[in-house]
């Protein structure tokens, strides 16, 4: 009981600290757009990041009943935790803000490419094998991404300056 609890209190944290950099990515590649546009950019990049996220999950899911696979997911957490401490100057500094629709759904699903992946080893590693822990994390990773993005977006079109902050 107490195992099932930790490890949902661990993929909770996991999925708040790396689904809200997704968001933040999302928020800032949508920002340009008009109110109309930006939301069809945050749902139509979302839909595809959610499918690619649905894909990851499936082959972690795959992967981690390997043998000693779980080993070396160990040493990627280890990794992610270290690089998820260590201060950023310019974290976000390279997403490009799009202009049009297209654009800015292009960036969004490249970007989740890149950063679901350690969200997913990362609930993963903290579902230890039990495929509907996993499938908890990745339902609970969508609204915090599809959310957390527009909030982002709103602000950074109201707030420029909570960019640098």
């Amino acid at each position: 009981m107490f195992d099932n609890l930790a490890a949902i209190l661990s993929i909770v944290v996991i999925d708040l600290v790396l689904s809200g950099d997704n968001a933040v990515v999302i928020g800032m590649a949508a920002r340009n757009l008009s109110e109309e546009n930006r939301r069809k950019a945050i749902l139509l990049g979302g839909a595809g990041a959610i499918g690619l996220r649905i894909l990851f999950t499936a082959l972690a899911t795959i992967l981690l009943g390997v043998q000693g696979l779980q080993a070396i997911g160990a040493v990627l957490l280890i990794y992610i935790a270290f690089k998820l401490l260590r201060p950023h100057d310019d974290a976000h500094g390279n997403v490009h803000e799009a202009d049009t629709l297209g654009e800015a759904v292009r960036t969004i699903i490249l970007a989740d490419v890149v950063m679901s992946l350690d969200n997913i080893l990362a609930v993963g590693g903290a579902a230890h094998g039990h495929l509907g822990l996993l499938i908890f994390g990745l339902m609970l990773s969508i609204p915090i991404i599809l959310f957390g993005s527009e909030l982002v977006a709103r602000l950074l079109g109201r707030f420029p300056a909570v960019l640098y902050i």
